[in-house]
């Protein structure tokens, strides 16, 4: 992930950059798999000045970099609330209905193991408070 400004020298340096490192590394930097995303603010002139130097770079409005949204536009509840949902859908599926209440904690702390570290620690308390009474229903019921 690099962040440059929307101008079309900057690109260039980029891709400058870019090739380097692959001269360097012998590592294929391949910029069909690659995405930019462009402030909402930036003006079609600027978007396409930037993405002509980078061939091949797609432009999306709001992408995601190791699962996590790259741009932070609403509240960190919010933006990571699917983790939240996504514990609470694989914790309430119907598997869970068969298991033993050590089962049910065992499947709990695999569960939340299993999402990404990183994630979890944009969470304020306050959003994680939620997530444990969760686990209390799920551990009762």
């Amino acid at each position: 992930m690099a962040g440059v400004d929307a101008a079309g020298e900057e690109a260039r340096t980029l891709k400058a950059i870019l090739n380097q490192y692959k001269k360097g590394s012998s590592q294929v930097i391949n910029l069909e798999k690659s995405s930019i995303c462009f402030s909402k603010n930036t003006k079609a002139k600027d978007k396409k000045e930037t993405c002509e130097p980078l061939e091949g770079v797609r432009t999306v409005s709001q992408g995601k970099y190791l699962g996590l949204p790259m741009v932070i536009t609403r509240t960190k509840g919010q933006i990571f609330g699917y983790i939240k949902d996504s514990i609470k859908a694989r914790l309430s599926s119907w598997k869970n209905k068969l298991l033993s209440a050590v089962g049910k904690e065992v499947m709990l702390k695999a569960v939340t193991m299993a999402m990404p570290i990183y994630a979890m620690s944009c969470f304020t308390s306050y959003t994680l408070q939620g997530n444990h009474r969760t686990d209390g229903q799920i551990l009762v019921g």
